[in-house]
């Protein structure tokens, strides 16, 4: 089992594995934002809101990617230029917030998630 990272460490990890991810967000249970980029708040609690019972996703849409995992304390939203590979963003957001992954992972035909993305990718457009 893997220490637990700070939400710091946990999007230093994401980022440094990825050179694709243009911000990340960490959230506390209740939806506020420990550590990442504040323009990214928002609309990553609606990211998390859409996911429903799923515990993370992985979302593709013309404008780029974004990946969302939550444990019962915390989650995580990275955004991704468009040609970012699903799977390895997906499991570095998960190794970075250091949860077993359970439950059902959403599709990303959800038009509610597919909405929540566009909206997170257009924040992080201006995060940094």
């Amino acid at each position: 089992m893997t220490a637990a990272l700070t939400p710091e460490l946990a999007i230093a990890y994401v980022r440094e594995l990825s050179a694709d991810v243009r911000a990340v967000v960490v959230l506390d249970a209740g939806g506020e934002r420990l550590a990442g980029a504040r323009a990214l708040h928002g609309p990553a609690r609606e990211v998390i809101s859409a996911l429903g019972a799923a515990t993370e996703a992985a979302i593709r849409v013309p404008e780029g990617v974004v990946v969302a995992v939550r444990s019962a304390e915390r989650a995580l939203v990275a955004v991704s230029g468009p040609l970012a590979l699903l799977g390895p963003t997906l499991l570095d957001a998960r190794i970075a917030l250091d949860s077993a992954a359970q439950g059902q992972i959403a599709t990303s035909r959800s038009a509610a998630l597919q909405a929540a993305a566009k909206r997170a990718i257009s924040a992080a457009s201006g995060a940094n």
